[in-house]
């Protein structure tokens, strides 16, 4: 059975969960309805579970209660599948990228093998075939002249335009973005949040942890603040800036807009 006939889009719900590390509450109750093709920023402080809540969505973190669905197939469901994850979940996962702050490239690949591999050994494309994907979306990233070189004569900047490139050449459904711009200075930051302006245009469900405020108003429909493991305001990204209701989005929201 392929990754395309059993999902079915690009919808993300989650109902009721709850996640804890060791005992210490992570996620208390989250229910989040994320529709197909829609850019969702994810924003808090450090510690309010908006990499947690992330790494739910393809069970690189597995949930003690509620259930999470993708593209209308139950990712962890806890309560009726043993070991919470679907048995499906590896195929499910072909359809779900993610980009972490850390790059995670391949270093003793080329740029180009780097795009190439996943979609020859996971999607079975022959090689041809996935060079030719892997050009098209390095030169749409702006590196289409780094093909041939090593991750490590690149910058932070360009390895993590590499690294989305990569996630987009499996054709996700479904594109998880944590923290991506970080570890970068100003001019690679602005480069690679206009890769990802761009790729919001695509209909792929876009869910992005981001301190980039300006992103976060302008790039994404709709902002979720979390605090202390629960959903303190959910509302379209404008009016979340503009007339945030609640008192600690409130407090985040002057806080960060003070240093940008």
């Amino acid at each position: 059975m392929s990754t395309e006939s059993i999902m079915k889009s690009g919808e993300v719900l989650f109902k009721d969960v709850y996640k804890d590390f060791s005992g210490v509450q992570v996620l208390q109750g989250v229910n989040l309805s994320i529709a197909s093709g829609e850019v969702l920023a994810l924003l808090g402080q450090s510690g309010s579970g908006k990499t947690t809540l992330l790494r739910c969505v393809n069970g690189l973190e597995v949930i003690q209660k509620g259930k999470i669905e993708v593209g209308g197939l139950a990712i962890q469901d806890p309560e009726n599948n043993r070991g919470s994850l679907s048995k499906d979940i590896a195929k499910i996962r072909q359809s779900i990228g993610i980009v972490f702050q850390q790059f995670n490239l391949f270093p003793h690949m080329t740029v180009m093998e780097n795009v190439c591999v996943a979609q020859i050994k996971v999607l079975g494309r022959g090689e041809e075939e996935a060079r030719e994907r892997a050009r098209s979306l390095l030169d749409r990233v702006g590196l289409s002249e780094k093909a041939e070189s090593r991750p490590l004569q690149l910058s932070g900047g360009q390895q993590q335009r590499v690294a989305i490139a990569r996630t987009l050449a499996m054709d996700p459904r479904v594109l998880l973005l944590d923290e991506v711009t970080s570890s970068l200075d100003p001019q690679m930051t602005n480069d690679v949040l206009r890769v990802i302006s761009d790729v919001s245009k695509d209909g792929i469900t876009l869910i992005v942890v981001t301190h980039e405020m300006g992103f976060a108003r302008h790039v994404a429909k709709r902002a979720v603040f979390m605090h202390e493991g629960v959903i303190a305001e959910d509302a379209p990204s404008e009016q979340l800036f503009e007339n945030p209701q609640n008192e600690n989005t409130k407090k985040f929201l002057a806080a960060v807009l003070s240093h940008q």
